[in-house]
């Protein structure tokens, strides 16, 4: 409440934002300078004790305060509230009438007045359960300071013990980050905090654990081959299948990177599968698992990505660079919740999204980065997948059926690597998603060389049908994630007959619940020729395999009964031997005067005859 001296009181009603908090019209901000201090100390067990420390100046000698008001709305398990000043306690009423809803009221019985006297107190209060634990990381989330314009200085500082890990998101950027005391304090300037929410993420890898049903069906009259896209390592995770049933006949990694596992289904069958296992995912970009050979292809025009469209190439030369096409995305469309809860999910491509802004959910968003990147020349795909959210307005699934969420990625030439943005959740959140990722988002497929194909999990229902498939939680089943041997069979025959060649294949099978890169394969022979001296497989996925051609010969006359072939395998994480036992034949073995006894025995019988008739001319001529 203001008081004009002599004068009949006046309200005076500031609200302001601290955790929960929502934003009023702030009433006589001329009146006085306003300074606050936000500190937020959370302690081992995720509660943390809030001090809101505030500064009112009076700039009138006619004007002060005689109470302040602060509201804080959600569901906060809020205690033990008080406020005090340097000389006193200060009397508070607390009013819960609306169960989202706790405000505070502060009286000053001893009001501050003159000019450019300042009424410095604090407000304290605790909140149980502040940090968050998802999975493997601890999440600490300030929503935005309304109205902070209005404040002359602001300041926000996050005390968290130091056995909560170093911090691998903090948003927004430009924070200070200190050690002390076995603390790590962050802390935010008012210049900070202008746009942002705050978010603070502990921890520098998060696991993914999931369970995935697809349903396939074969409706032709023939056998049909049909294909499903597994979970894929990217430059942000590492999936670990544990298994998958029924195994299929193959799995592939396409060129975007995808596991495609292959079923042969017979006239009119149905196939349940179930894939499991999960992915450990990082903050922070790694080196991507397999590097474009022909960056061309994420430049390319396609379905939902109409990047010849004028409007859309011009666009894209005004804004030029990725972080102001990421900006100018996030400011241009309004996302649509209705459309998600009403199951309109259907596709509208960048230029719909231009068309409509304000009906856009994470697909319009998606693709017109997508689009505008690539008309910039920055090559560009999506992301389709799962992402966990606290907030339920923007909750990537529902209890019915499956709703995924869909962000791009863009190579980024500098770190030469694929970085992922999230446009939809920083216009949602106003958390900051394009500077780094937040450890919960499972890409499921990539979209680069088409912009439909594969359809993730989830997409794969019986006709009619909207099951929930998709089950994700965090965490780390007791899964072996150690490297295990590679499987070598040999497609050749034991016997290799003199100066012949003969062909086969070495098969590779990967055991492992992980994929393996950059397999290099040595091979010499011991006794026998072998070509080719090296082979390198680019990846090997779970459960895969793959069959690599040779030629083996056998240019020796006396054979070779211990000849062998010699495989070296190595890997970043392995390094084996294998070898293959064969014989090369001599060229008088039995086994070659049998392969050759339409020969041999004309040559024998020949040979046979001529001695004779010369035994016999040398007998008759000693007898004459």
């Amino acid at each position: 409440m203001l008081r004009k001296l002599l004068k009949p009181a006046g309200i005076f009603l500031l609200a302001v934002i601290l955790l929960f908090v929502t934003a009023k019209t702030v009433l006589g901000q001329d009146e006085f300078t306003l300074n606050q201090e936000l500190i937020y100390q959370a302690n081992e067990q995720g509660d943390c004790q809030v001090s809101h420390r505030i500064s009112m100046t009076n700039n009138f000698s006619s004007i002060y305060a005689t109470q302040y008001s602060l509201a804080i709305t959600g569901t906060p398990v809020i205690k033990n509230i008080s406020a005090s000043s340097e000389n006193e306690q200060l009397r508070t009423e607390i009013d819960r009438a609306n169960r989202n809803l706790t405000k505070i009221t502060v009286f000053f019985d001893s009001p501050v007045t003159g000019k450019d006297k300042t009424n410095q107190f604090t407000i304290s209060y605790q909140v149980e359960n502040f940090v968050e634990n998802v999975g493997q990381t601890k999440r600490i989330t300030i929503p935005k300071i309304d109205n902070i314009s209005q404040l002359d200085q602001a300041s926000l500082t996050i005390n968290v013990p130091a056995s909560f890990g170093a911090p691998s998101f903090i948003s927004p950027k430009n924070f200070q980050q200190t050690s002390a005391n076995g603390q790590t304090i962050i802390s935010f300037t008012k210049a900070n905090l202008i746009e942002k929410e705050v978010m603070a993420i502990f921890g520098d890898i998060q696991t993914m654990q999931f369970n995935l049903n697809y349903f396939l069906e074969n409706k032709n009259s023939q056998p049909e081959e049909k294909v499903i896209a597994l979970p894929p390592d990217t430059s942000y995770q590492k999936v670990f299948l544990a298994d998958i049933e029924p195994l299929p006949e193959k799995i592939i990694v396409d060129e975007d990177g995808n596991w495609l596992a292959y079923y042969l289904l017979e006239p009119g069958e149905e196939l349940t599968i179930e894939a499991q296992g999960i992915a450990q995912i990082t903050a922070e970009p790694q080196h991507p698992p397999l590097v474009p050979d022909n960056f061309s292809a994420y430049l390319q025009k396609d379905s939902y990505w109409e990047t010849d469209e004028p409007m859309i190439k011009t666009l894209a030369q005004q804004l030029g660079t990725v972080e102001q096409i990421y900006h100018y995305v996030i400011s241009n469309l309004e996302y649509d919740l209705e459309r998600v809860k009403n199951r309109e999910t259907f596709r509208r491509g960048a230029l719909g999204a231009l068309e409509t802004p304000t009906q856009a959910i994470c697909t319009e968003f998606t693709d017109l980065f997508i689009a505008l990147a690539r008309a910039a020349g920055i090559p560009a795909r999506e992301i389709n997948g799962y992402a966990y959210s606290a907030n339920p307005q923007i909750s990537p699934t529902i209890l019915y059926a499956d709703v995924l969420h869909s962000w791009p990625e863009y190579w980024d030439d500098n770190t030469q690597t694929w970085r992922q943005v999230d446009p939809t959740w920083e216009a949602t959140s106003n958390i900051d998603y394009f500077n780094k990722m937040d450890m919960a988002h499972l890409a499921f497929v990539i979209h680069g060389q088409n912009s439909q194909f594969p359809p993730p999990a989830g997409a794969y229902q019986k006709e009619g049908q909207h099951q929930k498939s998709v089950n994700i939680a965090f965490g780390q089943p007791s899964l072996d994630l150690a490297t295990k041997e590679l499987n070598i069979t040999w497609d050749l025959p034991t016997e290799i007959p003199t100066r012949q060649i003969v062909s086969g294949n070495i098969i590779i099978t990967n055991p492992n619940n992980q994929a393996l890169y950059q397999i290099n394969i040595k091979l010499r022979g011991e006794g026998i020729g072998v070509s080719p001296k090296e082979a390198i497989i680019e990846v090997l996925p779970p459960f895969g395999h793959i069959e690599i051609p040779i030629t083996v010969g056998n240019q020796s006359l006396w054979g070779n009964s211990n000849s062998q072939i010699v495989a070296q395998i190595t890997t970043k994480n392995l390094a084996m031997e294998k070898t293959f036992p064969l014989q090369s034949l001599s060229l008088i073995s039995w086994q070659n005067l049998a392969s050759y006894w339409q020969i041999v025995l004309p040559a024998t019988g020949l040979l046979l005859i001529t001695s004779l008739l010369i035994f016999k001319k040398v007998s008759t001529s000693k007898t004459e």
